[in-house]
């Protein structure tokens, strides 16, 4: 395909007429972002949940208004059976959805780097009725070179970008962070800077321990972004927004436990935060868990804290130390 510049006025206009973000906020129509976590995170969970909101035009997260399109995804990881045990749970909450809108490559030896291959995509795209999202997972098995060298990492970014170029499509590329990374995520990101460089957002998901809790960073090139704080449903392999619907003692103890999962005191901010409910609802719930001898309480006053029942201690309400 050739190149074809415009003039000043064609190319504010083809911006002004640009369709709506796929998700508001989180997805931007024609971008390029990374989907970034560790092993064991749910990545592949919300990337798959995202293209059956997308296809079906259902809320993503249950409340994230969604632009209707096509979805194609690419992977090279993973036994077909396991893969395909997730797209059919999770399609069971998106009965309406349309099984050609949802197209799926899987291993079929396609590589970013690969030209020949890589046209695999392309013409899975061109049989996309209204393409709107690619999603490649993951990094690390869709390219050949070495991803920490720059000259290879942009030779795997190219055709995405070519992708976006050519069907105004977003590609959402999942990768993995650093194992001992902090701060923003474009700085966690395995490989060479070259990747964080080229995106035009990144959604970084991390896991509270082995827990069914994780937050997701919603991190755009150019801003703070936000978090959402989710749960994982291990029956419908869903995650949604915690404290989206009614907030239980069951959550706040459920909180208390991971987040105090070394022993460490837990303070009603941060279980505020993993709930999603402010601190009347939360304070409550914390003191009828105290009360039922489930989690102890620590300390008194602004000093108060929470400590989760690692099974060996029955637990009495004390103001000093939470146990007797």
């Amino acid at each position: 395909m050739s190149a074809v510049g415009m003039s000043l006025d064609e190319f504010i206009a083809s911006g002004e007429s640009e369709r709506d973000d796929i998700v508001p906020g989180i997805l931007p129509t024609g971008g390029f972002l990374v989907l970034a976590g560790r092993e064991r995170s749910f990545k592949t969970f919300l990337a798959i949940q995202l293209m059956f909101s997308v296809t079906t035009g259902e809320p993503f997260l249950g409340s994230r208004p969604t632009r209707q399109g096509s979805a194609l995804y690419v992977s090279e990881e993973g036994v077909r059976s396991k893969v395909a045990k997730r797209f059919a749970t999770i399609r069971k909450a998106y009965p309406t959805v349309e099984a050609n809108d949802l197209r799926i490559l899987f291993r079929q030896q396609v590589s970013l780097d690969e030209g020949q291959s890589w046209q695999y995509v392309t013409s899975e795209v061109d049989r996309m009725t209204a393409p709107a999202l690619v999603v490649l997972d993951n990094l690390s098995v869709l390219m050949t070179g070495d991803e920490d060298k720059k000259s290879d990492m942009m030779a795997a970014i190219r055709p995405a970008q070519d992708l976006i170029s050519q069907y105004g499509v977003t590609v959402l590329l999942v990768h993995h962070v650093a194992k001992s990374a902090n701060g923003r995520l474009n700085k966690q990101m395995r490989g060479s800077s070259a990747l964080p460089a080229a995106a035009d957002g990144s959604l970084g998901l991390t896991r509270i321990g082995e827990s069914d809790l994780v937050d997701l960073k919603i991190e755009p090139k150019d801003d703070e972004g936000q978090t959402l704080n989710l749960r994982w449903d291990a029956d419908t392999f869903l995650l949604s927004v915690m404290g989206h619907g009614d907030v239980t003692v069951a959550d706040v103890v459920h909180a208390v436990e991971n987040l105090g999962a070394e022993g460490q005191p837990v303070t009603r901010a941060q279980v505020e935060a993993h709930v999603g409910r402010g601190k009347s609802r939360v304070g409550h719930l914390l003191m009828q868990a105290v009360a039922d001898g489930v989690i102890g309480r620590t300390g008194s006053a602004r000093a108060t804290a929470y400590l989760a029942n690692r099974g060996d201690t029955a637990w009495t309400e004390s103001p000093s130390t939470g146990r007797t």
